[in-house]
């Protein structure tokens, strides 16, 4: 891709001669896709120009030189620049010049290539905002924004995006510029990407001949470009066995890069690769490693070891996705090598672990500088299927050897990729730990909650002129809370540690918090980038009696999990859900029979999380039983919750009860969002729900029209129990997205749906969240993280467990299992038994007909094993209680010594 770049009007007697020569210079030499020279005179030049005495052009040559840098692939020289760039344009010229522009799609350019996610499409919709401010919609500055913005989300396989951004961008430079114009070679080059990516070869090699013939006439035969292009071809036509040719093109490529005026390493190691992966097809591993290999020496100078199983250690120093990529295709071939050849599988094997642990440490770096939330559940579920290859693999060395540190490989790097439960660094640990003053760490979680505020105004919006501004809002705040983050970090590195150092996680740590009366089943999913279903789910199980592990085709349980999932949503009295539950109780829970426990804790995969398993039969037993009947069955957020977090400090039950009721106007926006007809809007049970629970646990009710979303905030961070008994209502463009309903207020700023963003800017303390409303459970399906609903959220504000709703929770079955949950917790019992005990009590006080898994079945329990202690009325009781009997034995003895001393 080539910069097109703003030529800046500059006044005569502003400028010197010899800047304007040096300038010139650098100029000719970009023409000429000699970077390094271009570098050296715009460099030249900066140090020489005035910014104050001639801002648009000092900010001109400082993108140039940007620009210099990045495509000579000095990643590490091009970053600071990038970011000084961007402070320097806006305080000199303003946030709306198109300098500033240029210097957002520098920056934007530069993430992309260097590690590929984070805030980067939102510098390029930034800069096209800026260039259709100044030049208007249909401009080639405008077609330039497109342009990135379409092969980034090419990328990122998001290809409705990409193909609205791609087409856009061709479409404004062939009206302006002509379909043959040299300046059209890139977008033919990623519009036959796009193509190549959906197997439309003929049409993908009509558009890489087109940009190569482009590029060719621009820049003459020899040209890094060009060989971009060649490279795509012969991607095709090795998928057409077409050998010869692509030999060929290679040799022709190797060719041009020994004949460049200038040396271009995005050339030499994308050629390099691609030789790689071809010879890996063939089977041909050493030669495969061999030409790969030869990318290592071009980042790291030091390294010089031409032994292929070798790699450079410092590869932090480098946290870019060229390095992780390489490394990680060595460890693929390495695997392919090891199952061909016996005979040195152990050297194999050591060295594919090796690439692995510098992946990580890759991948871990560049997850540091992402400071957004939504970007950072991006990021990691895109690298899901890598985590997964990784524990997968360690997982088999463990069935071939027996060794258990290949399970605990496995289990680190599964808890690897999960946000919940890792030990968090408080701010008052980067206050004294790392010397951070308490202002940035404050103006930080500002702008962190501003961020928030802004996704629950774009969610909540219902005007698209309102929405388009709202994102344009949000993507600067973004890009501000980046920069900011950067500028910090640069004094003070330990603002990018949000979390302590990762800790292997040992067989013996799981075993001593499991104890012997308890099963953990942990569910992983392989998926591929660009289908729902996955292509392959891995159980884990753990108990005192040892290991396994189960593969299970994906695709296969996916549609039994949706079938049966919306069967039991849909109420459905079908005899196929009884078939659906035994098949799916065979592919998970049979496979464990003889090491499952009288308790199973399930940290589920994204498409597991959908599955009730209380209503599994327990095929185990002669006598038909439901698999609550037999066990007490809950779910973990992550390996990380279940390990990590210590159970806090058992403080007196101090809870928050809450049953709003709604207005003429709620009650009609509700009843069409819930489908439901209006006088099903007021819920008179949950009102009785938490009236009833007050009488068990001292509380705070909060119902009727004082249930309002402002006064559950100012409240809610005091509470140790919040039972929420609403509306769960989705979101009228996204239906995964739930949020809860609240008396309406009258005011601007709240709007009676408390959502997921809002959620996030709680200060909680809560020991359990009790969310008794409609599809709570359920959420965007996250690869990484499994199911982000709203459960979630509450965890991520600080919560400690929650109760969940999978479909529609029915008012007089909620208000009945709920009561019976507080009873049982009151007595003693475990948060996760009380749920079980209630709902065994709710199937034996109903009918069939009100017994159906629809009526029941959803409620599930997210957290620890811990009760809650009793509340201080109960404590103030049993005190009593106590106080009373032993005046009493007292009394009693004294009588007995004062009649034997009579």
């Amino acid at each position: 891709m080539l910069f097109l770049f703003i030529q800046a009007t500059v006044a005569s007697d502003s400028v010197s001669g010899n800047d304007t020569i040096l300038i010139q210079k650098g100029a000719y030499y970009s023409n000429q896709l000699m970077y390094d020279s271009a570098e050296y005179y715009y460099s030249m030049a900066i140090r020489t120009i005035n910014p104050k005495l001639n801002p648009e052009l000092y900010c001109n040559v400082s993108n140039q030189y940007a620009a210099s840098l990045f495509w000579q692939d000095k990643l590490t020289e091009t970053e600071p620049v990038c970011w000084e760039n961007l402070k320097r344009c806006n305080e000199l010229l303003g946030p709306l010049h198109p300098e500033t522009a240029m210097a957002h799609i520098n920056l934007g350019a530069f993430k992309f290539v260097a590690g590929g996610y984070g805030v980067i499409t939102e510098h390029f919709l930034c800069a096209a905002h800026i260039f259709e401010h100044n030049f208007g919609d249909e401009h080639p500055m405008v077609a330039k924004a497109y342009e990135w913005l379409g092969t980034t989300h090419e990328k990122k396989c998001d290809t409705l995006e990409a193909r609205k951004y791609l087409w856009k961008s061709y479409g404004i430079w062939k009206k302006t510029k002509g379909p043959d114009h040299p300046d059209l070679a890139e977008i033919y080059r990623y519009m036959g990407l796009y193509l190549k990516r959906f197997s439309k070869h003929d049409s993908a090699l009509i558009c890489f001949y087109k940009a190569k013939e482009l590029f060719d006439s621009k820049y003459g035969p020899i040209n890094f470009q060009s060989v971009k292009c060649l490279n795509n071809m012969a991607d095709i036509y090795a998928e057409r066995d077409q050998a010869k040719l692509v030999d060929s093109i290679y040799n022709h490529c190797l060719y041009l890069i020994e004949n460049f005026k200038s040396p271009n390493r995005f050339a030499q190691i994308m050629t390099l690769y691609n030789i790689g992966e071809d010879y890996r097809e063939k089977g041909n591993y050493q030669q495969a490693l061999k030409y790969v290999h030869k990318i290592l020496p071009l980042y790291f100078q030091d390294f010089n070891n031409e032994d292929v199983l070798s790699n450079p250690e410092n590869v932090t120093e480098l946290p870019y996705y060229v390095v992780y990529l390489t490394i990680l295709f060595k460890a693929n071939t390495l695997l392919n090598w090891y199952h061909s050849d016996t005979l040195h599988q152990k050297d194999y094997n050591l060295a594919v672990y090796r690439c692995y642990e510098l992946i990580d440490q890759v991948l871990t770096e560049i997850r540091k500088r992402i400071t957004n939330l939504d970007k950072s559940l991006e990021y990691t579920s895109a690298i899901s299927s890598l985590y997964y290859a990784f524990a997968y693999n360690a997982m088999e060395t463990f069935l071939k050897t027996n060794d258990t540190t290949f399970v605990s490989k496995a289990l680190t790097y599964i808890g690897k990729n999960s946000h919940l439960g890792k030990p968090q660094v408080s701010d008052i640990d980067l206050m004294l730990t790392y010397g951070i003053p308490q202002a940035a760490i404050t103006k930080r979680n500002e702008l962190k909650n501003e961020i928030n505020l802004l996704e629950n105004e774009l969610l909540t919006s219902k005007s698209s002129i309102l929405k388009d501004s709202l994102q344009q809002c949000l993507n600067l705040k973004m890009i501000e809370l980046e920069v900011y983050h950067y500028n910090i970090s640069q004094t003070y590195p330990g603002i990018t540690s949000t979390t302590k150092p990762d800790r292997e996680i040992y067989m013996e740590q799981i075993l001593k918090k499991l104890g012997s009366n308890t099963t953990l089943l942990i569910f992983t999913e392989k998926c591929f980038d660009y289908e729902s279903a996955p292509d392959e789910i891995t159980v884990i199980g753990i108990s005192e009696d040892g290991i396994k592990t189960h593969n299970i085709d994906g695709r296969n349980a996916w549609q039994k999990i949706n079938e049966l999932y919306k069967n039991i949503s849909d109420n459905a009295a079908n005899k196929n859900i009884e078939t659906l539950t035994k098949d799916l109780y065979q592919l998970f829970i049979d496979p464990f029979n003889g090491m499952l426990k009288k308790n199973i804790i399930i940290i589920p995969s994204q498409h597991v999380s959908l599955i009730p398993f209380d209503i599994l039969p327990d095929l185990s037993k002669q006598e038909a039983k439901l698999m609550i009947e037999t066990h007490t069955i809950w779910k973990e957020f992550s390996i990380h919750t279940f390990l990590n977090e210590n159970d806090r400090k058992k403080t007196p039950a101090k809870l928050l009860a809450v049953a709003p009721s709604f207005n003429n106007k709620q009650t009609q926006q509700l009843a069409i969002l819930t489908k439901r007809d209006t006088s099903m809007i007021n819920l008179a049970g949950a009102i009785r729900e938490c009236e009833n629970i007050s009488k068990i646990y001292s509380s705070k009710l909060l119902t009727g029209f004082s249930a309002t979303e402002e006064n559950f905030k100012n409240l809610c961070p005091a509470y140790s129990i919040i039972h929420l008994s609403t509306h769960g209502i989705p979101f009228e463009d996204d239906e995964d997205m739930i949020q809860l309903a609240f008396s309406a207020t009258g005011n601007d700023y709240e709007s009676g749906f408390l959502n997921f963003y809002e959620i996030l800017n709680l200060q909680l303390r809560a020991d359990l969240i009790v969310l008794s409303a409609c599809k709570t459970g359920i959420g965007k399906m996250n690869k990484s993280e499994g199911i982000v609903n709203l459960a979630w959220a509450f965890k991520k504000s600080g919560a400690n467990s929650a109760v969940t709703s999978l479909w529609d929770a029915n008012d007089y079955a909620s208000s009945q299992i709920m009561i019976k949950f507080y009873k049982y917790l009151h007595t003693g019992f475990s948060k996760p038994e009380a749920l079980r005990k209630a709902k065994l009590d709710y199937l034996k006080s109903n009918d069939k007909l009100m017994s159906t898994p629809y009526f029941w079945a959803g409620f599930e329990y997210w957290g620890n094993e811990t009760g809650i202690s009793p509340d201080r009325n109960s404590w103030n009781i049993y005190l009593t209680i106590a106080f009373l009997f032993s005046f009493i034995i007292v009394m009693v003895l004294g009588v007995r010594w004062h009649l034997h001393r009579a």
